[in-house]
């Protein structure tokens, strides 16, 4: 498949993490803005899909986004559930 304007793919070296008063601070970049923007999630509360419903909020142009993780028993990536609390992400 050939890479269509359409489509943006982001590495982990695009997002960074940061922690600010207990709570996780996401620095996603934007395709349609060409900028970064600062997600705040509560690591306890917040999921997957709430930082997919974030993005969307934040750039009207996305209509979809995928979240992976590395496997814990495999040496690939696999497809993060929407109902993944993000604490869990933090602690593997």
């Amino acid at each position: 498949m050939e890479n269509s304007p359409d489509l943006c793919f982001l590495s982990f070296s695009d997002v960074s993490v940061k922690y600010r008063h207990g709570l996780s601070v996401f620095a996603v970049p934007l395709p349609s803005r060409k900028e970064s923007c600062e997600i705040v999630l509560k690591p306890v509360s917040h999921t997957v899909k709430d930082l997919v419903n974030f993005i969307k909020e934040e750039d009207k142009g996305i209509d979809r986004v995928a979240v992976y993780r590395a496997s814990k028993f495999r040496k690939e990536i696999e497809p993060c559930a929407g109902k993944t609390v993000f604490l869990s992400l933090c602690l593997k």
